[in-house]
């Protein structure tokens, strides 16, 4: 049985970050994740260092075996060997050891202290903020008491209403029906919903959501603007995003992520990046591990994450992901999520970021 609480952790926050890069470096990074390994590559290139990318661990380790780097980046969730692994075999195997980083998107306080004890010496939160990563090169242990949410309030400032990105799959429909029903009409946010569904479903379930609530519900549409009080659905074989930066929503024909698309994951990053510490990720029933992901993004912005208690739901196995990896989450029973996300949304509302 699931006892509905918080898991909850703090950090201190160092301000005082070095901004002078007086020497460039030779970096690997490792990272199963395309989107994630083009924006490390872009930021460090920028800054003048030379980049290699690794897939999956095992390639990491014998890039690192055969090859100098003075750092290495490295995600913990990849495949053939992860992250906590590969930072182990490296302190075991390579002489001179390169500085090890671990760039994550779990947000825990558990996670944290066992990539500490695998040997990394540094742990940064994804979404990646570039000031944090550049200070941290050549600088041992410079970010184990930073906190990447303050840095990223900065980023929320730009929205004055709450992001409230919502995953689904297997039994969704019916769990999203009770949650609009309980749900208070606001227009201090916009909500977000990726249900794995097929178009024609979709078409249903906007139409039941909209018998739910006083909210426009709608499909989502390329181009629209966000607007406060609506509820945005995305469309079969398609994942939805906001435009960086904007109050806009983007239907992109990008590769499927945990093999479903539309997926929460991009969904999730998304919203992490612009609505910062006023982002609110929702998980609820659904098969898979869509959402765990996308769900440490909003907890290291600094948001809020609410969990369906598996025993309240369909198909557990979506909310058991973000509780098995200790993501700083509030695990609530279905029948009390309406109201949880309401009161989470005025709560997030009242922040000056």
């Amino acid at each position: 049985m699931y006892r509905d609480g918080l898991y909850s952790y703090s950090t201190g926050i160092n301000r005082k970050f070095l901004s002078r890069m007086s020497q460039q470096y030779n970096i690997l990074v490792a990272d199963d994740d395309v989107m994630s390994t083009g924006l490390l590559r872009k930021i460090l290139v920028k800054a003048g260092h030379a980049v290699t990318i690794a897939r999956n661990g095992l390639e990491a380790l014998r890039l690192v075996q055969e090859n100098s780097f003075d750092v290495v980046l490295v995600d913990w969730m990849m495949p053939e060997l992860d992250g906590v692994e590969v930072i182990k075999k490296i302190r075991a195997s390579v002489k001179p050891i390169p500085q090890l980083i671990m760039v994550t998107a779990l947000a825990s306080e558990e996670s944290r202290r066992q990539a500490f004890a695998a040997g990394a010496d540094d742990y940064i939160g994804k979404p990646i903020d570039r000031n944090l990563l550049l200070s941290a090169l050549g600088h041992r242990n410079s970010t184990r008491q930073a906190s990447s949410a303050y840095l990223l309030r900065r980023a929320g400032a730009m929205n004055s209403i709450v992001g409230v990105a919502i995953a689904a799959s297997t039994g969704g429909p019916k769990a999203l029906k009770t949650v609009f029903t309980t749900i208070q009409p606001t227009t201090e946010a916009a909500f977000f919903i990726v249900q794995h569904a097929p178009l024609a479903m979709l078409d249903k379930i906007a139409d039941s959501l909209q018998n739910m609530t006083s909210m426009k519900v709608q499909l989502a549409d390329d181009g629209i603007t966000v607007r406060p009080g609506a509820v945005y659905i995305a469309r079969g074989e398609r994942h939805m995003v906001l435009e960086e930066g904007k109050s806009v929503l983007r239907i992109t024909d990008d590769p499927p992520e945990n093999f479903v698309r539309p997926a929460a994951d991009p969904l999730f990053r998304s919203v992490a990046r612009n609505y910062g510490p006023r982002s609110l990720g929702v998980i609820l029933t659904g098969m898979g591990k869509d959402g765990q992901v996308g769900a440490g993004y909003i907890a290291n912005a600094g948001g809020v994450v609410l969990v369906q208690n598996p025993d309240t739901a369909t198909q557990p196995s979506m909310p058991h992901k973000v509780i098995s990896v200790k993501i700083v989450c509030t695990i609530v029973p279905l029948e009390n999520m309406g109201k949880a996300i309401s009161d989470a949304i005025k709560e997030l509302a009242r922040l000056r970021v």
